[in-house]
């Protein structure tokens, strides 16, 4: 009898045991989450102190949860850039990462961030003379995270970034690697490109063919990129992408290009037999120019006799400026463009543009797309063009062949 008795005592003894284990090993998991949003709320608020004990504490309860270990990584690289010596926070932020991928191997953010960690050592140690990581080094991680999530536009963007604040030390491959994610981040995200990635790419770069072959090759991706040139006045660059944007538009619109072309040539006749003198209608459809002064971005037209040999069309013109920058002038004979340049001079100066002979009375247009005005402490600035003469001459070939 006592000894069932003392049986029951150890069986009831185990099961409280088991069942206190069970608890602890379900509880344990929700305490570390606990402890993890704790750190989170204390971070935000920059009390790095208790996000640090926080951090630790969920670690400590959930020693293979990749997700904390790589948080805390996370809160040491952010906390080791508020402080004057950065670079032993960054070490220890490499480490906590590279913890995080032991654990989940093709987790590409882990890979970006320890790519991350050893940029920002590598920048740090070559700051104070000492070199203890290196930028292939740093690639690669940032390439393997790629491989393992191509398509995640975060990524693509903040890679190609911080690459591009090295880009004179990366040398041609990384040079390479990082136009590639940009173009990526690109075609993820288009409407990125105007407002973001086209101007980070000019001011590290300042060349203009790495902005085209970052550019997606497609209709979405060169409106966007022409959005940019309008945006930051870069009209010196408008004829290499309106010629993209009008190949992409007839290869994947063809319908609306054959539209556009009947309208453009049915509104070219009606001026040719209008317009003796230079007249338009600005952008906004309420302001009509006259005597070719052009206070608004528009168009202007004139009907000019053209030969039936190759001539110079002569315009002449003057600007007045805003900002530094001087209004850009697009012309074009029959909707075809002819030339185009900045008029950077507020009196008259002739601009000369060649065209091919074809006898007729053709559509002269004067595109202005820049017009701008502010006052700023009581100064006015009025970016304007004014357009006046014209001159058509018969180029003879004894001429042309003196200037060869």
């Amino acid at each position: 009898m006592r000894l069932v008795v003392k049986l029951k005592i150890c069986f009831n003894i185990i099961n409280i045991f088991l069942f206190a284990s069970l608890c602890i090993i379900i509880s344990t998991p929700f305490i570390a989450k606990l402890y993890a949003e704790k750190a989170q709320a204390f971070e935000a608020n920059y009390r790095w102190g208790n996000a640090d004990k926080m951090y630790k504490r969920a670690i400590a309860l959930d020693r293979f949860n990749a997700i904390y270990i790589n948080k805390y990584g996370s809160f040491l690289s952010k906390r080791a850039r508020c402080q004057k010596e950065q670079l032993a926070g960054l070490e220890q932020s490499l480490h906590m990462h590279k913890r995080a991928l032991a654990l989940s191997s093709k987790n590409a953010e882990y890979w970006y961030h320890s790519g991350k960690d050893i940029l920002d050592i590598y920048k740090q140690s070559r700051a104070i003379g000492t070199k203890k990581q290196s930028l292939d080094s740093a690639i690669y991680f940032f390439k393997q995270a790629i491989k393992y999530d191509p398509w995640n536009f975060q990524n693509n963007y903040l890679i190609g970034w911080n690459l591009l604040k090295i880009y004179n030390d990366i040398g041609a491959a990384g040079q390479e690697f990082a136009m590639d994610c940009l173009k990526r981040a690109l075609e993820i995200r288009p409407g990125k490109g105007p407002q973001y990635i086209y101007p980070m790419v000019m001011h590290y770069t300042r060349n203009f063919d790495i902005i085209i072959r970052i550019t997606p090759n497609s209709l979405s991706g060169y409106n966007n990129l022409y959005s940019y040139i309008k945006k930051y006045n870069l009209w010196q660059y408008r004829k290499r992408v309106i010629d993209k944007l009008e190949y992409y538009h007839e290869k994947e619109d063809l319908k609306s290009f054959i539209e556009n072309a009947q309208i453009r040539n049915k509104k070219m006749e009606n001026i040719s037999k209008a317009y003796n003198s230079w007249q338009g209608v600005a952008d906004n459809s309420k302001n009509e120019y006259k005597d070719g002064n052009m206070y608004w971005s528009g168009a202007a037209h004139l009907a000019v006799d053209i030969p039936n040999t190759p001539s110079n069309i002569t315009i002449k013109a003057r600007g007045s400026k805003a900002k530094d920058i001087w209004p850009y002038m697009i012309v074009e004979l029959d909707g075809e463009a002819i030339g185009e340049n900045f008029v950077n001079s507020k009196d008259w100066t002739e601009y000369t543009y060649e065209v091919k002979g074809s006898k007729g009375v053709k559509v002269l247009s004067v595109t202005f797309p820049n017009d701008y005005c502010n006052t700023i402490n009581g100064v006015r600035e009025d970016r304007n063009l004014y357009i006046g003469g014209v001159r058509v001459e018969s180029i003879i070939e004894s001429d042309r062949e003196g200037q060869d």
